[in-house]
């Protein structure tokens, strides 16, 4: 939006009867000078120092002398605003050399039509100080602003910063703006919150509080450390933000804005300008906090929208106009040189959501614990900030919220959330277990590794302690868990009472080992994961050292400021408000500051009809704990029979439902919408901001179950208004829907929700929560459909499935075959279904190394999906793919390459360039061209794979850590050591991570890395990760599997090229035995290790035993790697050593010339490979020389050419 700037400055003379007035028109970098006359406004001058203040001043008249006294005779302001093109105008005006004329109202300038900020196009007036502004750019994010309310205890009158918070962020909650609230009130701990944000990252600081001027200038009411007052100045304020100022500063005190001393002491938003700051908007003088916090909301919408600061500030002055607001014109902001453009960028139709508040309507995504909103939410600063530096502390890992029930633990709890917004939220209401936690954890992790260590097999705390270290979700992930009304763990007698021992409650005895493991789970992590815990009664951990790491604290009643604050939000407490006042002040006595049952009595004094005398005698003669209770009982018992029916109907739904569920399990009740609304007025019932309805569990436990089942009618009521009315909803619904279903018997709807649930499930990696899901399906299908039905086998096969995610395959294994029996009876054998269970199975046994089962049923799968589904579809490119890396596993590498070529064609074709599946294959085929020495094409694929998986999957993924070790063996091949090390490094700790301690990936890697570390020699470095990768394998893939005889190869050769040939050779024989039986008589590896055999016997002189083995792997290498493959030279070179030794060097010759040839090509003459090979081959020559002189007369005239440059060299050296 073009903006055009004017620029005004008023200075003193040394003549005391004229101002002297600088102003720079818009498009003119010329100054003009004007001289004005003080007598014209010397009244108004004299009014703002006696009386302006002091009674509302006739501010349309201001205005217009005001304007009229800087326009003149010449009439150059009306012109120079009236001829202005742009869209909006700011009118900067100098008044820093003013004096006096530094108390004018110059935000109220008026034309004699309107005031300048209702034109079109409007004029903005802002206070200016000369300087250099610092240029913000727009930021493409939320805006972010930090809130500090300062509050110290005794300063009157206290304010309602809850209720301005509120505002803010009621008005931006559409709009992406995120508020961090600083709850200590103390500048220098603001100053040390700003510092944990980069420079430039917060937008606006919003102080509020109590102003003034005293003798040494302008001040700020602040607290010290314990919450004390503590008045600071402008200089006190510029240095606890230094380096850390926001664009704008908004100081929401009475006074920020207005100067002192007749104009001689600037204000404090002129002074915090001048200190460094680059706009400080300020009050001239006290302000109603309605209006303050108007100002404040409005201001941010627009700012939050993208819009210019002073685009905004004219937005909120004219909402403040409309608003009948006759101080509008005290809001001043003050600039240093140009007015701040846009803060953050606009957000347009993608609009960028902040993360919700904690403290809405409920505590936890269940929607079983209703709490305090930020608006309803006053009081316990003093609780917040004690309890929030025990979280943000290392002391401790969590807080004991105690109190009566009512009291606010649950909405304290909310607000420490909203506090700690930087973390994850964890709520677990009531009972505490294993399985639920886990699950609840599950819920939130977003990532492969963290799933697994929730899945895997590890005792609890392990478990637990692993995830909260190597299962997050990102490296700075921060976890709060809240267990909340944790009174329900304890043990308690016939009657329901909690049994105390020595005045406090004992744990059940299921819960004291999960409660001790969390707590040590969360301290053994490391990282500052915290607890919140709410309940009613004090306990004891059995461990002293973790009982302490759990500061206490009660939460007491309302009292004094509070719980006025709280009266004031109440119908029946608030000031004239028109009750029986005796029963008003029975009510407030009657809850001693409990704000729940403040609120309860509030609707019972609301209640005209009621006999309110009686029911606060009853009250009064119970204990303040039971009164809810005795106040439900009493108002059910006071109702009509049908009202009390219609809230037996309502409990048997376990979550706030729509009106048109809860009328549904309701038929029959007359006058039903008057019993809704007087069960409401009544607290009976509670209603939702959307209009959903629930009974709160007091009225549940005070109520009759309903005569006749009502889930039936309850599950087709949620099932149509969740379910069909938009095809999905959120998962605590889902869980309501299926668990009314599982009552009702309904297995079709059940099935259906529990389908999506599990399919949910499975895609994050919750495979433990899906399982009885899963299993409830396949029961309900046989149930409905019969042993042998196409659901039935569907759920077999996902139960399979999720088995076979866990590793569990003598479990999957079964169900597949039945899952695949039923199938072909069923379906037919070239049915798509069919397919995908030949596909899985086929998997399973590839993962298992039986690779002979696994080709057929790939073969059969493909044939199938090509028939039913065509050559391009993206179900066969996956079959291909699968097929492929049989084959590579295999060592059939001609068959594999053209697989994956055909897949990675169709891939891209149907599912674009970047894809993961896209991905996966460019990875698969890199490795393919590894093994084939292709190293070019390898590398160029490997790092295309990669960034596509970083782009997509985030920088830290299994994928990109399995991709990354990819690349690194690579590196390795080639002999680029140095550049191989840090990336199996880099995989290692990401997998260790994401994946835990022991998995696969982390042993195949630490074997990897072991190989690293043996070709440079490191055998002290190579040997124990070797170990270590053996040990994990054996307990996770077992005695006989590809990847653990690859680890005990290479323990084989770390023991052989010690000479510890006794340990060795028995190694190596296994290693031979366990390939043959698993990868059969021919492959590529099974060639490795006959190679690796017969250098054993060649070192120790059996020659006869190793040249057969050689020769056996030299063929099969042939055959499968091709005649050019660096592992072929190799062989060939060993070949060669064992003929050397031998002194059969005539043989020995075309087999170096050969290695030789090869490793140049391939590998290049920097190669170790090729060194090495090179260097044995000149030592035969020699050799040759020095006892063979008719073979070196043969091979001078009839060897190689390199043999014969070679042995001329030595010749001439001679």
């Amino acid at each position: 939006m073009p903006i055009d700037s004017l620029f005004l400055q008023l200075n003193e003379t040394g003549d005391s009867q004229y101002v002297r007035l600088d102003c720079r028109l818009p498009g003119k970098a010329a100054s003009e000078e004007r001289t004005l006359p003080l007598a014209q406004i010397e009244d108004l001058l004299g009014q703002a120092e006696r009386d302006f203040y002091v009674v509302r001043p006739d501010i349309v008249a201001i205005g217009k002398r005001l304007f009229a006294w800087l326009d003149g005779d010449e009439r150059w302001l009306g012109q120079a605003v009236s001829q202005s093109s742009a869209n909006l105008l700011v009118l900067h005006i100098g008044v820093k050399r003013a004096g006096r004329l530094r108390h004018l109202p110059w935000e109220a300038l008026h034309d004699g039509e309107q005031f300048l900020v209702q034109r079109f196009p409007p004029v903005l007036p802002v206070r200016t100080i000369p300087g250099e502004s610092k240029k913000w750019q727009p930021q493409d994010r939320p805006l972010l602003t930090v809130f500090m309310a300062c509050s110290p205890e005794g300063v009157e009158p206290p304010l309602d910063f809850e209720r301005e918070e509120s505002a803010i962020l009621q008005a931006t909650a559409d709009l992406p703006l995120q508020m961090r609230v600083e709850e200590s009130g103390n500048l220098p701990l603001l100053g040390k919150r700003l510092e944990r944000y980069g420079s430039g990252e917060v937008d606006i600081l919003h102080l509020t509080g109590h102003a003034g001027l005293g003798a040494n200038g302008p001040f700020f009411v602040a607290e010290n450390e314990v919450g004390e007052r503590q008045d600071v100045s402008d200089k006190d304020i510029a240095r606890a933000l230094q380096f850390r100022i926001p664009p704008l500063v908004f100081l929401s005190g009475c006074r920020t804005g207005q100067g002192g001393s007749e104009g001689a002491i600037p204000s404090m938003a002129e002074a915090l300008v001048e200190a460094g700051a680059t706009a400080v908007l300020g009050w001239g003088l006290p302000i109603e906090d309605t209006t303050a916090t108007k100002a404040a909301a409005q201001l941010y919408e627009h700012l939050a929208a993208g819009c210019a600061l002073s685009e905004a500030l004219i937005k909120t002055y004219l909402h403040l106009l409309d608003e009948k607001a006759a101080n509008w014109h005290l809001l001043r902001l003050h600039v240093r040189g140009e007015c701040p453009g846009s803060l953050v960028q606009p957000s347009g139709d993608m609009l960028t959501l902040p993360l919700p508040p904690a403290a809405t309507e409920f505590l936890d995504e269940e929607q079983q614990v209703r709490v305090a909103t930020s608006e309803q939410f006053v009081g316990r600063r003093r609780l917040l900030q004690k309890t929030l530096k025990i979280l943000q502390g290392s002391r401790n890992i969590g807080v004991v919220l105690l109190g009566q029930g009512g009291i606010g633990k649950s909405s304290l709890a909310a607000r420490l959330l909203e506090r700690l917004a930087e973390y994850s939220r964890i709520v677990l209401y009531r009972d505490l277990t294993e399985e639920r936690l886990t699950s609840k954890l599950a819920r939130q992790c977003e990532s492969d590794g963290g799933h697994d260590i929730l899945n895997g097999r590890l005792p609890t705390l392990q478990k637990w302690q692993r995830f909260f270290k190597a299962g997050l979700n990102a490296p700075n992930q921060r976890l709060a868990i809240v267990l909340d009304d944790f009174e329900a763990n304890f043990e308690t007698d016939d009657e329901g009472k909690v049994i105390l021992r020595e005045g406090k409650p004992l744990l059940k005895a299921e819960v004291v080992p999960i409660l001790r493991d969390l707590l040590a789970a969360v301290q053994g992590s490391g990282l500052p994961h915290r607890l919140i815990i709410t309940s009613r009664y004090d306990f004891t951990v059995a461990d002293p050292k973790l009982n302490a790491l759990l500061e206490r604290f009660q939460v007491p009643a309302l009292r004094g400021a509070d719980l006025m604050k709280k009266c004031e939000r109440l119908k029946s407490f608030r000031p004239g408000a028109e009750v029986d006042a005796d029963n008003r002040r029975r009510a407030l006595k009657l809850a001693a500051g409990n704000p729940r049952l403040l609120e309860r009595l509030d609707k019972v004094l609301q209640a005209k009809d009621l006999d309110q005398q009686a029911l606060l005698l009853k009250l009064e003669q119970t204990g303040v704990e039971y009164c809810e209770e005795i106040l439900v009982e009493h108002l059910l018992n006071k109702q009509e029979p049908e009202l009390r029916r219609m809230l037996e109907c309502g409990r048997v739904y376990e979550l706030p439902v729509p009106a048109e569920a809860f009328l549904a399990v309701c038929q029959g009740i007359a006058s039903l919408e008057r019993h809704i609304e007087r069960a409401r007025s009544l607290g009976l019932l509670e209603a939702g901001l959307d209009g959903s309805l629930w009974v709160p569990p007091l009225v549940i436990a005070a109520v009759p179950e309903p005569v006749q089942p009502l889930a039936q009618l309850a599950v087709d009521a949620l099932y149509r208004c969740w379910w069909e009315h938009s095809g999905r909803c959120i998962e605590a619904q889902a869980l309501e829907i299926y668990r009314l279903a599982k009552v009702a018997e309904q297995w079709e709807q059940m099935q259906k929700v529990a389908d999506a649930l599990v399919m949910q499930w499975q895609q994050q990696g919750r495979y433990l929560e899906a399982e009885p899901l899963q299993s409830d399906v396949l029961r309900s299908c046989r149930y409905l459909l019969g042993q042998e039905h196409p659901k039935v086998a569907a759920s077999l096969n996902n139960l399979a499935v999720l088995y076979y995610a866990q590793g569990r395959y003598e479990e999957a294994e079964p169900l597949y075959l039945q899952a695949l029996q039923m199938r072909q009876k069923l379906l037919g054998q070239e049915h798509p279904k069919v397919a995908d269970s030949l596909n899985n199975l086929a998997a399973l046994y590839m993962d298992q190394g039986r690779y002979e089962k696994a080709e057929p049923l790939y073969m059969q799968a493909l044939q199938i999906q090509k028939k039913r589904l065509g050559q391009m579809h993206p179900q066969v490119a996956i079959i291909l793919g699968n097929l492929a890396r049989l084959y590579y596993h295999q060592g059939r590498y001609e068959r594999a390459e053209p697989l994956f070529l055909q897949a990675l064609q169709i891939q891209k074709k149907l599912l674009g360039q970047e894809h993961p599946d896209v991905a996966k294959n460019l990875g698969s085929l890199a490795a393919l061209y590894e093994s084939q020495g292709k190293y070019d094409k390898s590398e160029l694929l490997f790092l295309q794979a990669l960034q596509i998986q970083k782009k997509l999957l985030g920088q830290e993924h299994p994928d990109v850590a399995r991709n990354l070790g990819n690349l690194a063996f690579l590196y390795y091949s080639q002999g680029r050591y140095e550049e191989a090390e840090p990336l199996y490094l880099q995989a290692l700790q990401m997998q260790q991570k994401l994946l835990g301690q022991e998995h696969p990936d982390v042993a195949a890697n630490l074997n990897n890395l072991g190989l690293l570390y043996y070709s440079q020699n490191q055998y002290e470095q190579a040997e124990p990760r070797f170990m270590q990768a053996i040990q994990m394998q054996k307990k996770l893939l077992g005695e006989e599997h590809p990847d653990l005889a690859d680890s005990l190869g290479n323990l084989a050769i770390i023991k052989y090229s010690q000479k510890q040939y006794e340990e060795a050779e028995p190694l190596f024989t296994q290693v031979l035995q366990m390939q043959q039986n698993l990868l059969g008589q021919e492959h590529p590896v099974v060639a490795v290790s006959l190679g690796n055999l017969a250098m054993l016997y060649y070192s120790q002189g059996r020659y006869e035993e190793a040249e057969p083995l050689y020769l056996q792997a030299l063929q099969m290498r042939q055959k499968l790697l091709g005649q050019e493959h660096p592992d072929v030279a190799i062989n060939l070179c060993n070949l060669a050593l064992l003929y050397t030794a031998q002194s059969r060097y005539e043989q020995a010759e075309p087999l170096y010339v050969r290695a030789v040839e090869v490793l140049l090509k391939k590998l290049g003459t920097e190669h170790p490979n090729t060194i090495t090979v090179r260097q044995n081959y000149v030592g035969m020559l020699e050799r040759i020389v020095q006892e063979q002189p008719a073979l070196l007369e043969k091979l001078l005239s009839q060897g190689s050419p390199m043999t014969q440059d070679l042995l001329r060299q030595m010749l001439q050296q001679e």
